[in-house]
């Protein structure tokens, strides 16, 4: 290839890049669709194994921080509501050190599942394996964030979520009372707003979990759809294989247990804590092995409609069946359902 062929190649490269940054900035900036933040960084490193998903998270990480930068100062007050960026609405409550951390934090943490991700569809590392890496560096970079937003808040950033989402809920409540609508509901969730904002900040570091674990498996699900058939992806593990130890079983064993001691002897708000935690990360966990047990017996129907139809029943009805959907992966650790052959036309993935 001679000079202007590869600058040509260099420019084409560059400008895909420069269009998946964009494409990162405009989801993270869209509100309900910021969860898919990290597909077009994925799609960046899966077609360019020449560090095309660095370039396009950095390009992407740099205007993210530039837009907070201009949204914390006197300027930005007059585009702010235009640019509906994540955590802005914490602008009040957090210093403008904090709001330009935590804001662009939050976009470092799509961006590290976006190319954990993309790297291993492109090197064909299982997509457990994967995933697991997704989480754990994700992870990571939301506690350094809240390592910064603690320190720069004096250790009050507690405090100022508990009176944030105290002031949610007062907000809610009289937005109904507003609309005419007068429930007992409203009442005890307007007395008890306190008490709640509380626990919710209590059990945050579970729902942050939970959060961080469900962006990566959909990451995961659909960067399969839309860069798994690329000339540069290799194949992958199915991820009806994700399988959690047994062992940890006995987290959920332990901390049922001690639910039920601090219900009746010990009274401790601090062991109330670790167990609400403790139980909702490890239930999430299993909640994802139960849809694998339901992928891998889904596999089997030979009929795609079908297929479709059982997922879209899962989605609109996700509230009834997921608590038997966890209730399938505690099982699956006795059962093992994936070692059984399926009598109505299994077919191999």
């Amino acid at each position: 290839m001679n000079r202007k062929g590869a600058f040509e190649m260099m420019i084409a490269v560059s400008k895909k890049n420069a269009i998946c940054a964009g494409l990162a900035l405009l989801l993270y900036s869209s509100g309900f669709l910021v969860i898919l933040t990290p597909l077009p960084l994925l799609y960046a490193c899966v077609t360019d194994k020449s560090g095309g998903g660095v370039s396009a998270s950095i390009m992407a990480a740099l205007a993210v921080m530039s837009f907070y930068i201009f949204a914390v100062s006197s300027l930005g007050s007059v585009v702010v509501s235009y640019i509906p960026l994540p955590v802005v609405g914490l602008k009040g409550h957090l210093s403008s050190w904090s709001l330009v951390v935590s804001g662009s934090g939050y976009f470092c943490f799509f961006a590290i599942i976006g190319f954990v991700l993309g790297e291993g569809r492109r090197i064909g590392h299982p997509d457990v394996r994967s995933g697991a890496r997704a989480l754990a560096y994700s992870l990571a970079v939301l506690f350094l964030v809240a390592i910064v937003a603690w320190s720069a808040s004096s250790g009050n950033v507690v405090f100022k979520a508990e009176g944030y989402i105290g002031g949610v809920i007062g907000d809610i409540v009289a937005v109904n009372r507003a609309a005419g609508v007068d429930s007992a509901y409203l009442d005890v969730l307007e007395s008890n707003k306190d008490a709640i904002a509380a626990f919710a900040v209590r059990i945050m570091p579970s729902m942050v979990f939970v959060y961080a674990l469900f962006t990566v498996v959909i990451n995961l699900v659909m960067g399969r759809r839309f860069a798994g058939k690329r000339r540069f992806a290799k194949a992958s593990g199915s991820m009806t294989k994700f399988r959690m130890p047994d062992y940890m079983v006995w987290v959920v064993i332990a901390c049922g247990a001690f639910f039920f001691a601090d219900s009746y002897l010990i009274r401790s708000a601090w062991v109330k804590m670790f167990v609400a935690n403790g139980l909702i990360t490890v239930l999430a966990l299993y909640f994802f092995q139960g849809l694998a047990v339901i992928a891998h017996v889904l596999q089997g129907v030979r009929f795609p409609l079908l297929r479709l139809a059982a997922y879209v029943l899962i989605i609109l009805f996700f509230q009834s069946i997921s608590v038997v959907i966890v209730a399938l992966g505690l099982a699956d650790v006795w059962i093992n359902f994936r070692t059984r052959k399926l009598k109505f036309g299994h077919q191999n993935p």
